[in-house]
């Protein structure tokens, strides 16, 4: 059994002609993708592309599926030899994700400097300064997930009200998320939090 295959501009270039795109940022992007088993990549070829589990989707940029075939679910185990293709697996696929996990902090989410980061919210800003980010804490932690640059989420429980917390000048999205606060300069992975 084999994985569904995507890469950036996969379709368009036609077959062999996408995943023009560095090892790093391939990586990267796999981990963005929260059914990302791996990554398959050819230094000769100058290529990278994302291996998911049958049917998921990569949302990130100019990702296509020039090979839907695949019918694998479940962490890679194997590699099949092809070329110099090397097969990177995702460390973190299959580990549980759900907000029990997450470290928890009492306050607003700072970066190493003290900064705070921007915020989006559902109806963020259509709803009304506060009155955005009526999600439940599961769906933020995961629509964070799926979000590149989100470091973490604020929730507060007694407003009903939960918000990504994203790298400064960085957006979502996800539709309906808006920013009602931007223009903090935090960057980098929490290290701490401020009343």
């Amino acid at each position: 059994m084999n994985y569904d295959y995507w890469e950036v501009n996969g379709v368009r270039n036609g077959w062999g002609g996408g995943g023009h795109i560095t090892l790093e940022q391939c990586v990267e992007d796999c981990h963005n993708t929260p059914e990302c088993v791996g990554v398959n990549h050819s230094a000769n070829a100058g290529r990278c592309g994302l291996r998911v589990t049958d049917g998921a989707q990569v949302t990130i940029g100019a990702y296509e599926c020039p090979w839907d075939a695949g019918t694998a679910t479940g962490p890679a185990t194997t590699a099949m030899m092809q070329g110099d293709w090397s097969c990177y697996v995702n460390p973190d696929f299959g580990k549980s994700s759900g907000v029990a996990n997450w470290q928890k902090l009492d306050g607003m989410c700072n970066d190493a400097h003290g900064n705070q980061y921007d915020h989006w919210e559902v109806n963020g800003v259509s709803a009304g300064w506060g009155n955005g980010g009526r999600i439940d804490l599961e769906q933020c932690a995961q629509d964070c997930l799926k979000t590149p640059h989100c470091v973490g989420i604020n929730q507060s429980p007694s407003r009903g009200q939960c918000l990504l917390r994203m790298e400064d000048g960085e957006v979502v999205s996800f539709p309906h998320y808006e920013s009602p606060q931007s223009g903090y300069l935090g960057v980098g992975p929490v290290a701490g939090s401020s009343p």
